[in-house]
C-alpha cells in the first residue's frame, strides 16, 4: 500500500506529523489490478480479538473476516482459505500435500515478502495479527500484502531466517524456499534499496524538523508494553 507522512492540522492548529497509509480494501484492489477476488484480514488484537478462544489465525478460519469479496461466490463462503489453513497444516507432514501447497502459495511470492520482514527485522505479520491475505480464484493463489510493518532494527543480532506463523514456519524448513529469500536479499543489496532509501530519509529530515517544531505535543513520551 502506498504510504506518506503528514502533518496533521485540526481547526488550524498542528498536531504533529502521522504515517498516512491507504486503506487496504476493493479499491486497494482495483488500484493495483487485483479484482474480483477474496482479500482476507487476519485480527486477533484489541477489539478484534474472540476471546475464551485459542487466536492462532492460521488455526481456525472462522477467525479472519473478509475485506473484499469475490462476487461470484456467496458473502460467506470461506472455502477457499479454509482449505489454504488445512493445506498448511497437513503440509507438515505430506510431501504431496506440500507440493499443492507450493502450487497455492507460490514460493518466491512469500519468499520476497520473507526477505522484505528481514530486511526490516521486523516479523509483526504474524499469527495473531496484521495478516492481509488475497485469495485469488482466477489463478488459484494466495498472496500477502504488507500491512503495520515495525521495523525492529537496533536488536542486537540480526536475523536471516525467523518466522512469524505457521506457513512461513513451514516453508523456512525448505531449503528451496530459504534459497530464493537469500536472492531477493542479494537483489536488495545489488539494487542499491540501503541508500536510497537513506538518501529518500534525509529529504524528508528538513520537513519534519520543521513540522515537529511546531507539535505541541512534542515533548510528551509515549511507552507501551509487550506481552
Amino acid at each position: 500500500p502506498r504510504s506518506r507522512m503528514v502533518e496533521l492540522f485540526i481547526n488550524e492548529e498542528p498536531y504533529g506529523v502521522y504515517n498516512e497509509v491507504e486503506h487496504i480494501d476493493e479499491s486497494f484492489l482495483r488500484n493495483n489490478g487485483i479484482m474480483p477476488v477474496n482479500l482476507y484480514k487476519g485480527e486477533q488484537v484489541y477489539k478484534e480479538r474472540y476471546l475464551t478462544i485459542d487466536f492462532d489465525l492460521f488455526n481456525n478460519p472462522s477467525l479472519w473476516r473478509k475485506a473484499s469479496i469475490f462476487n461470484r461466490a456467496p458473502e460467506d463462503d470461506f472455502s477457499d482459505l479454509i482449505y489454504l489453513l488445512k493445506l498448511v497444516r497437513e503440509a507438515e507432514t505430506s510431501s504431496d500435500a506440500f507440493a499443492r501447497l507450493k502450487q497455492l502459495a507460490k514460493m518466491d511470492d512469500w519468499a520476497l515478502f520473507s526477505a522484505y520482514q528481514t530486511l526490516l527485522q521486523a516479523w509483526h505479520n504474524d499469527w495473531r495479527h496484521n495478516n492481509r491475505l488475497v485469495l485469488d480464484p482466477w489463478s488459484g493463489t494466495v498472496k500477502p500484502i504488507v500491512h503495520d510493518t515495525v521495523s525492529m532494527i537496533g536488536k542486537d543480532e540480526f536475523s536471516l531466517n525467523s518466522r512469524s506463523h505457521a506457513l512461513l514456519t513451514l516453508y523456512n524448513k525448505s531449503s528451496d524456499f530459504v534459497l530464493q529469500k537469500h536472492r531477493h536479499l542479494y537483489k536488495f543489496v545489488v539494487d542499491g534499496i540501503i541508500p536510497k532509501t537513506i538518501i529518500h530519509l534525509d529529504n524528508l529530515i528538513p520537513n519534519l524538523v520543521n513540522s515537529m517544531s511546531r507539535d505541541k505535543y512534542r515533548h510528551q513520551q509515549s511507552h507501551s508494553k509487550r506481552f
